[in-house]
C-alpha cells in the first residue's frame, strides 16, 4: 500500500515502510488479464540499529586488538560525520532537501563501528559451521539494509562503503589456507551488492520474465471450453520465483527469480501436463464428450488462431517473391481451414432443431398465451407437451419410478422421446417466491424417485409468478440456492448459465455424475 506525499517537483514520492520512495518512471505492464505497474526510482530511509549476535569466543571485551581498532575506526567516522553532509558533492545535495535532517544521523558513527566488529565476530563464529554461507550472507544482508538509503545522485548510504571495505579487509586477514574459498565467497557477495543494489547490473529482469509468461498465457487456448476453468488459476499464477528463503536476521523472505531458460522450460512442462491430462481421449473415457461438434469447432478455430498469431514469413532470396510466397501460404491455409470447418458447421446447423430448443420454443408459446398466465402447473405443462407432440411422442402425468413416500408409483409431469427414442423427463412447479423446500423436493424427484435407470437429460421448469423487474434478482438467488444449498443425489460438477432467447426466460444447466457418467438437468425459469 503506497501513501502519496505532497510534492513540489515533478517526481512522485511515496511512503513505503517508513521510507520515501522517489519514482522516476512508471511503466504499465499487461500480464495475463491484469495490469501491473513497474516503478523505477530510488528511496530515502534512515539508518537503524541491527541485531547483535554474541560470539563468546571472540568479541570486543576479550580481544584487545579489535577493541583498539574499534576505537580508532569510531574516531575516524566521528571526524567524517562532523563534515556531513558537506563531505562530498553528492551528499551535499541532501542539505537542500526538506526531508533531510542531520540530527537523524548523530549516532551513525557509533552504530557503523559496532556493525563492523559485530559482523567480524559473527563471521568468526560461523566460518567453520556447515551452514556458514547462508548464515554469513543473511547477516551481511541484514546489516547492509540497516544503513538506510539515499535517493539517486545523493550519494551512497552514510559509512556503508567503510563498512563493506572493512569487512573485506578483515576477512582477507584469515591466513589459514582452508578459508581461501570461503574468503572469496564472502568478498564476491560484497562485490555483488555494488553490482545489483547500486544498479550497475541486474542478472534477472522481471520485465523479461513477465513478458514471457504473458505471451504464454495469451497463446494457450484457454478459450476452449475444456480449458476455461484453468484460465483464472493461471491468470493469478506468476511462476517467476524459483525459490524463497527466510532471513531470520532481517525477518524477511529472500526471493530468487528464475532464469529466462528455466521459465520457458517450466511453461513447456505446464503445457504438456495440461494437454496430456485434458484431451479428447480423456474426455471420451470419462463420458464427457457430449457436445462433439462444438468441441471440434473450438479446436479447429483455436488451431487457426495460433497459426495466425505466428504469422507468415518467407526466406526466399528474391525480394519480390517473398510477399507472393506469404500470400500463397495464406491461401492454402485458408482453403484447408474452410474444408476442415465446413462439415462441423453443417453438423451444428443440423442439430439446431433439437429437443432442447424445441422445449424452449414451446415454453415461449405457452408464455405468450394469456390463458396460461394464471393457470396451475399441470395445465401449463400439458400445453408445453401438446406443442411438442407435433414432433415428439409425449406423455403427461405418467406413472414412473416411486412416489415421495416410497409406496406408490411416482407421477412425473411429462416424458418426451427424442429423435433417437431416448426418454427425457420434465418436472414442473409454480413459484411465487424462492420456496427452497418445494424446489428441493422436485429436484429429489427428478434425481431419485422418478429416475430408476439413469436418464441422461432432465428438465425442471419453474413458472415464476413474480413482480416485474425482479426476475434477474430472483434468478440470481435461485442460482445461489442451487449451488450452495441444494442436496443433490448425484455430485454436481458443473453449473452454467445459458443464454436465453427471450428476456422472460432464464436457463441454468447443471451437470452431475451418476455411475461415473454425466447427466444434465436444465433448470428453465419462466416469468409468468
Amino acid at each position: 500500500m503506497f501513501n502519496i506525499l505532497a510534492c513540489e517537483t515533478n517526481t512522485k514520492q511515496f511512503m513505503l515502510n517508513n521510507s520515501i520512495f522517489f519514482v522516476d518512471r512508471i511503466e504499465e505492464k499487461a500480464v495475463c488479464n491484469s495490469k501491473m505497474y513497474y516503478l523505477t526510482g530510488s528511496s530515502f530511509s534512515l539508518p537503524t540499529d541491527f541485531k547483535r549476535v554474541h560470539n563468546e569466543n571472540h568479541n570486543l571485551k576479550i580481544c584487545t586488538n579489535c577493541k583498539k581498532n574499534h576505537k580508532d575506526v569510531l574516531k575516524g567516522l566521528q571526524s567524517r560525520l562532523s563534515n556531513f553532509p558537506y563531505c562530498c558533492d553528492y551528499h551535499k545535495r541532501l542539505a537542500n532537501e526538506k526531508w533531510f535532517n542531520k540530527n537523524d544521523f548523530n549516532n551513525v558513527a557509533t552504530l557503523s563501528a559496532d556493525k563492523i566488529y559485530f559482523t567480524w565476530d559473527f563471521i568468526k563464529k560461523f566460518i567453520d559451521e556447515i551452514n556458514w554461507e547462508d548464515e554469513i550472507t543473511d547477516y551481511l544482508s541484514h546489516v547492509i539494509a540497516t544503513f538506510g538509503s539515499f535517493p539517486v545522485d545523493h550519494g551512497e548510504p552514510l559509512f556503508l562503503g567503510s563498512y563493506l571495505n572493512s569487512i573485506k579487509s578483515l576477512v582477507s586477514g584469515l591466513d589459514d589456507k582452508k578459508y581461501k574459498k570461503k574468503k572469496d565467497a564472502i568478498s564476491d557477495y560484497i562485490d555483488r551488492y555494488y553490482i545489483t543494489e547500486l544498479g550497475k547490473k541486474q542478472n534477472t529482469d522481471f520485465n523479461v520474465l513477465l513478458s514471457i509468461y504473458h505471451k504464454w498465457f495469451k497463446t494457450f487456448p484457454f478459450e476452449i471450453s475444456v480449458f476455461k476453468d484453468l484460465k483464472e488459476k493461471f491468470s493469478r499464477t506468476l511462476p517467476i520465483i524459483e525459490k524463497t528463503r527466510f532471513n531470520k536476521y532481517s525477518g524477511t523472505a529472500i526471493l530468487y527469480p528464475t532464469t529466462k531458460n528455466n521459465l520457458i522450460n517450466s511453461l513447456c512442462n505446464i503445457t504438456n501436463q495440461i494437454v496430456t491430462e485434458i484431451n479428447s481421449l480423456k474426455l471420451y473415457e470419462q463420458g464427457k464428450l457430449d457436445e462433439l461438434e462444438n468441441y471440434k469447432l473450438e479446436i479447429v478455430l483455436q488451431k487457426r488462431k495460433l497459426k495466425l498469431k505466428e504469422g507468415y514469413r518467407s526466406d526466399i532470396k528474391e525480394p519480390n517473391s517473398r510477399y507472393r510466397k506469404i500470400l500463397k501460404n495464406w491461401f492454402s491455409d485458408e482453403i484447408d481451414f474452410i474444408k476442415e470447418i465446413e462439415p462441423t458447421l453443417k453438423a451444428i446447423a443440423d442439430k439446431k432443431s433439437n429437443l432442447y430448443l424445441d422445449i424452449l420454443y414451446a415454453c415461449s408459446k405457452m408464455q405468450e398465451n394469456k390463458i396460461f398466465w394464471k393457470a396451475d402447473e399441470n395445465t401449463r405443462t400439458k400445453q408445453i407437451l401438446d406443442l411438442l407432440e407435433i414432433r415428439y411422442p409425449t406423455k403427461d402425468q405418467t406413472q414412473m419410478g416411486i412416489s415421495a413416500t416410497g409406496i406408490k408409483s411416482g407421477s412425473i409431469d411429462g416424458i418426451i422421446l427424442d429423435n433417437n427414442r431416448i426418454q427425457i423427463i420434465i418436472e414442473a412447479l409454480n413459484l411465487k417466491y424462492l420456496n427452497k423446500s418445494y424446489i428441493q423436493n422436485h429436484i429429489s424427484k427428478l434425481e431419485k424417485n422418478y429416475d430408476s435407470k439413469g436418464l441422461k437429460t432432465k428438465f425442471l421448469i419453474s413458472y415464476c409468478e413474480i413482480a416485474d423487474n425482479s426476475f434477474q434478482d430472483f434468478y440470481e438467488k435461485y442460482i445461489s440456492f442451487i449451488n450452495n444449498e441444494v442436496q443433490f443425489e448425484n455430485l454436481k460438477e458443473v453449473s452454467e448459465s445459458l443464454e436465453p432467447n427471450y428476456t422472460d426466460q432464464r436457463i441454468l444447466k447443471t451437470v452431475h455424475i451418476r455411475e461415473k457418467m454425466s447427466v444434465t438437468i436444465y433448470h428453465i425459469l419462466l416469468k409468468m
